[in-house]
């Protein structure tokens, strides 16, 4: 079984997210392929979102800053096997994710409700919902 793990600030965060967007990260619990996964961002206030900018040279998009939280980052250093490397796996669970959850179906195929491509100031898998996030039918 897979363990969500997170410093106090962000379960403190976590007691602050909507049904869907913690559905959509005990989904992905069931695809983490081992035993802990890492929330290492969910809120970042204005200074924190400026200082990632100043950075990295690239404008954060703000979604992290939303509330009720709708986003997190989880780190993938410990998805690495011999023959597919952690970015490889990331992208797998994202799509999976992905083909099972739409961002808003007011708007199809906008947004992603998870993104793996390199990004940011780290190697992980950046989750986000709408409030119109809904699970896919089949």
């Amino acid at each position: 079984m897979t363990r969500l793990l997170f410093d106090e600030r962000r379960a403190r965060e976590w007691l602050e997210t909507t049904a869907i967007f913690r559905e959509v990260v005990y989904y992905m619990m069931e695809l983490w392929p081992v035993d802990r996964l890492y929330v290492v961002t969910m809120f970042r206030s204005k200074f924190e979102e400026q200082e990632i900018e100043e950075a990295t040279g690239r404008k954060p998009s703000g979604v992290h800053q939303k509330r009720p939280h709708c986003a997190c980052d989880i780190r993938i250093w410990n998805l690495g096997r011999p023959g597919l490397s952690m970015q490889s796996r990331a992208e797998r669970i994202a799509k999976a994710i992905d083909d099972t959850f739409d961002y808003d179906p007011d708007r199809p195929g906008q947004f992603p409700v998870a993104y793996a491509r390199p990004h940011g100031t780290g190697p992980h898998i950046h989750l986000q919902t709408h409030l119109n996030t809904v699970r896919r039918t089949k």
